[in-house]
C-alpha cells in the first residue's frame, strides 16, 4: 500500500543545514561543560560531601555507564518514539535539572544519581546531533559532523577556567546553580533541530 505521505526536498549541504550544524555544536559544548565542570570541581565535591575520593569517583562509574546506555536506547528507542528535537529539548531540561539536583544534594548517593543522569544527557545528545546532521549533509557531511563534535572539546579548553571562576566566586554548589542556567541553553538550540520528518507533507 503506497504511504499518505511524500518527503518534499529537505536542505543538504546548505541553508538550514548549517543552522542544524550550529545547534549541535551549541548544545555539545554546552554538555561539555557539565562534565568539566564536575572534573575541575571534584576535590572540592569530596570536601562538600565529606566522603573519599575512591567513594566519589564511584560517579564517573555511573556517568559512563549511563552514556553507554543511552547511546544504545536513543537510536533504537527514544529517537524513534520522541524525534530529535523534542528528544534534545528534553535532555536540555534534564541536564539543567542535574545540575541543580548537584547544588542541593545532600550526600555523595544523590550527587552520584544527579552525575549519572548527566551522562545519560551526554548519550542521548551525541546521538542526537551527529544523527540530524548527517541527515541534512552529504557532500560536506564529514565536515559538519565534525564541526558538531568540536563542541566537546571547545568545552574541554574553555569551561575549566569559567568554572574556576564560578567557584571562586559564588562556591561549589552557586557555581552548579549558574552552570545549570548556562546548560538550559541546551533547550532553544534544541528547538532549531528541525527533524526530516518535518518536511512530509499528506497526500490527499
Amino acid at each position: 500500500m503506497a504511504s499518505p505521505y511524500t518527503l518534499r526536498t529537505h536542505p543538504v549541504d546548505g541553508g538550514w543545514s548549517w543552522v542544524i550544524c550550529f545547534a549541535g555544536f551549541t548544545c555539545l559544548v554546552l554538555q561539555g561543560v557539565a562534565v568539566q565542570a564536575t572534573s575541575v570541581l571534584f576535590l572540592d565535591i569530596v570536601d562538600m560531601f565529606d566522603t573519599s575520593v575512591t567513594t566519589a569517583s564511584f560517579s564517573l562509574t555511573g556517568f559512563v555507564l549511563c552514556i553507554a546506555i543511552f547511546c544504545v536506547l536513543s537510536p533504537t528507542v527514544l529517537v524513534p518514539l520522541l524525534g530529535e528535537r523534542l528528544l534534545t529539548i528534553l535532555t536540555g531540561l534534564c541536564l539543567a535539572l542535574g545540575s541543580m539536583g548537584i547544588c542541593i544534594a545532600s550526600n555523595i548517593g544523590f550527587f552520584i544519581v544527579f552525575y549519572s543522569i548527566q551522562g545519560a544527557c551526554y548519550g542521548i545528545l551525541c546521538v542526537t546531533t551527529s544523527g540530524l546532521t548527517s541527515s541534512y549533509f552529504r557532500r560536506r557531511r564529514g565536515l559538519a559532523t565534525t564541526i558538531v563534535m568540536t563542541g566537546l572539546s571547545v568545552a574541554l579548553v574553555l569551561a575549566p577556567s569559567f568554572i574556576e571562576e564560578l567557584r571562586e566566586e559564588f562556591g561549589v554548589r552557586g557555581a552548579f546553580l549558574i552552570l545549570a542556567g548556562v546548560q538550559l541553553h541546551v533547550v532553544p538550540a534544541g528547538c532549531m533541530l528541525r527533524p526530516v520528518s518535518a518536511y512530509l507533507r499528506h497526500v490527499p
